[in-house]
């Protein structure tokens, strides 16, 4: 039982950034692809009209000074009508 109320309060990687704060690239909205670019590179994710959000990390939620680099979170709800914490999240490094 005490399992369960675990994952009741468990917040999704979206509502956990937005929640503190941080403002998505991109809305989250029902699309078919994502592209993300930088510096001419770019990258699609065929999404199949599921909900998706994009942040950007490197400079804004991971600091430049932290050394880490991660261009672009990609976070897409694995069903429109899913539980909250049901996402898949892809960390796109863009060169």
């Amino acid at each position: 039982m005490e399992m369960n109320s675990n994952l009741e309060q468990y917040l999704s990687t979206y509502s956990r950034l937005t929640g503190e704060g941080y403002s998505p690239q991109q809305d989250l909205k029902a699309r078919k692809i994502v592209s993300v670019s930088e510096k001419g590179t770019k990258y699609k994710l065929a999404t199949d009209d599921k909900y998706s959000a994009v942040f950007q990390i490197d400079g804004y939620i991971i600091k430049k000074e932290e050394g880490r680099k991660c261009d672009k979170l990609i976070l897409v709800r694995k069903d429109n009508t899913a539980k909250e914490e049901d996402w898949t999240e892809l960390f796109v490094e863009l060169k």
